[in-house]
């Protein structure tokens, strides 16, 4: 390669990033026609929740977390609760809150990208803000604590907190399925909510 060469990658826009199906994606500038429900299910099946620290050899993806949210919330919140997490699946990862707080940009990118996610699926642009999808989140934030880390609570009780789900109740449970079961869980409920069948 002469010095006069250009890499490739020099060429592409800042913030652009790979996708599974080699799609290049932009997280500063997200184009909804790029996302579709395979991907996200993709980046969300392989994502670990709380960055992988859970007790052991235990594997619990967002995917699975969101395919749960999106049943204890309202059926017609079904389908923002399934994608609620969705820019963690589209190469933002699931970045730990306390570090999301320190990293201001990052909740501007995440918006961006939510954004996007949206549109392409035909939702509101506030759809994730919704309080019974962040209720939902929380609650079930709540029982991840005690269920699958093997500790209590220690939220602190303010707006922020919600009782922990009662799975139970809801006729739910936790799986702590690997990718593969995990994308198909996902790939299955977003047919469901969209009533496209199985």
């Amino acid at each position: 390669m002469s010095n006069n060469a250009v890499s490739p990658k020099a060429t592409l826009p800042p913030g652009s990033y790979s996708l599974a199906n080699g799609t290049m994606f932009n997280l500063i500038e997200p184009d909804p026609a790029l996302i579709n429900i395979d991907l996200i299910a993709i980046g969300l099946a392989k994502t670990c929740r709380y960055s992988g620290q859970l007790p052991g050899d235990v594997f619990y993806s967002v995917a699975e977390h969101s395919v749960l949210v999106s049943r204890l919330v309202p059926p017609e919140l079904a389908l923002a609760g399934l994608l609620h997490d969705a820019s963690e699946g589209l190469g933002m990862s699931d970045v730990v809150s306390p570090l999301k707080k320190l990293l201001p940009d990052y909740k501007v990118f995440e918006a961006r990208v939510m954004g996007a996610v949206a549109a392409a699926f035909g939702l509101h642009p506030d759809a994730f803000e919704v309080a019974e999808v962040k209720q939902a989140d929380r609650a079930l934030l709540e029982a991840e604590q005690i269920q699958i880390r093997n500790r209590p609570a220690k939220r602190p009780v303010d707006d922020r907190y919600a009782p922990p789900a009662d799975l139970e109740a809801a006729g739910l449970a936790f799986r702590c399925a690997l990718p593969a079961e995990a994308r198909r869980m996902f790939i299955e409920r977003y047919a469901e909510i969209a009533g496209l069948g199985a």
